[in-house]
């Protein structure tokens, strides 16, 4: 006939299985202390048994749990309230499911992050696709502003030689270049004729060299001015604030410009890209 056990049973059988145990160590503990000359020196004698039961206490802690359950102790102590529960078994059960778990959720995170990482790459991908330099028209004007005489004596035509290399620094895409060259004009000749188109490209050379925020208050200004094309410089206003994470600001520039030819098919292709930024965000 199986014997129920109630829970004051099982906690007075690990009570008395510790006690025997203690007992047993300490009787060890006693005799090694003996053969090693310990209570030869009194003085010595508490301090080296603190030592020795710590010692053995850290090693007999897994010993003492492995005896209880060889023992069957987690297996047959249980009461009629209380089911019988296997712990190791139980332990390894639950470590494997919150192992499990864990994976799941750590997945699930990658492929979110990863799936949020391809999206943005992809949007990264196509506004480098709708952004390209604006093509080169300062130096056709340069050049034959150059070949006329009396345009105003070396002075001036030193200034416009240094825009002409700015452009051709521009044109071979070393844009660190072409800005330090056109600023150069700029604060020579705060009044040129050239000065506007000389800011345009000043503004398109930052955004080449990912400077988009050192652009947008250059096309600010020439928006004012109404000296350039607004056409172009709403295109790129817009695609400078898209670089620099202001969508409303770019999505209000687009909403309120009704271009036509190619600027209309990408500024659709803008707004699109804005739209998913916004409500990704």
């Amino acid at each position: 006939m199986e014997q129920n056990y109630t829970e004051d049973d099982f906690i007075k059988g690990i009570g008395l299985f510790g006690q025997k145990q203690e007992k047993k160590k300490l009787q060890q503990i006693n005799a090694e202390l003996e053969q090693e000359g310990f209570f030869e020196q009194d003085s010595k004698l508490v301090s080296s048994i603190q030592q020795k039961g710590e010692q053995d206490l850290r090693k007999n802690i897994g010993v003492v749990s492995s005896e209880l359950e060889q023992e069957g102790f987690f297996k047959e102590v249980h009461s009629p309230k209380t089911p019988i529960i296997n712990l190791s078994r139980f332990v390894r059960i639950g470590l494997a499911a919150a192992c499990i778990i864990l994976l799941i959720w750590v997945g699930r995170d990658w492929l979110i992050t990863d799936s949020n990482s391809n999206n943005d790459n992809t949007e990264i991908a196509l506004v480098d696709q709708l952004y390209s330099p604006h093509p080169d028209l300062l130096s056709e004007s340069i050049a034959k502003e150059l070949s006329e005489s009396g345009f105003g004596g070396a002075p001036q035509k030193e200034a416009l030689e240094g825009l002409q290399k700015a452009m051709v620094a521009y044109n071979n895409k070393d844009y660190v270049a072409s800005i330090d060259q056109i600023k150069t004009f700029l604060a020579l000749n705060p009044k040129h004729e050239f000065n506007h188109l000389s800011k345009f490209y000043l503004a398109i050379s930052y955004m080449s060299k990912g400077e988009a925020n050192e652009a947008i208050p250059i096309f600010e200004q020439l928006k004012r001015s109404n000296k350039i094309d607004q056409n172009d410089i709403k295109w790129y206003s817009a695609l400078a604030y898209q670089q620099t994470q202001q969508t409303p600001k770019a999505q209000a520039i687009l909403k309120n410009w009704q271009p036509i030819g190619d600027y209309k098919t990408k500024k659709k292709q803008l707004l699109d890209i804005l739209q998913k930024e916004s409500l990704s965000k």
